[in-house]
């Protein structure tokens, strides 16, 4: 009985982090969604302003380097979270993903 409770148990804790990790990562494929919706139109009215654009200082070509510039940050920033084991549940494993997640939270200062 006491080994089927530990099964359940560490089950019911597999599952928990599954779905954290399944969310984490629907949370920055829509990131990095929002950001290439967002910068994009940008870019392209930029390059349609011209002289508007230029009298502002800020080219068309300027904003696209941004754009890639942010969507390259996001992508490495989710470089640092892939590399973790998500199955291991030791404190080792769970200080690992907490210092991943960090590094995710912070890549971009």
């Amino acid at each position: 009985m006491d080994a089927l409770y530990l099964v359940e148990s560490v089950h019911y804790v597999v599952l928990l982090f599954r779905n954290l990790f399944f969310r984490f990562r629907k949370q920055h494929e829509q990131l990095q969604a929002v950001i290439v919706r967002v910068l994009r139109p940008t870019a392209v009215q930029g390059q349609l302003r011209g002289v508007a654009g230029t009298e502002q200082g800020v080219t068309g070509d300027q904003i696209e380097t941004d754009d890639l510039s942010a969507v390259r940050e996001v992508k490495l920033a989710y470089e640092n979270v892939k590399v973790v084991d998500c199955l291991d549940l030791t404190p080792e494993g769970n200080a690992a993903w907490e210092a991943a997640l960090k590094r995710y939270l912070y890549a971009g200062e």
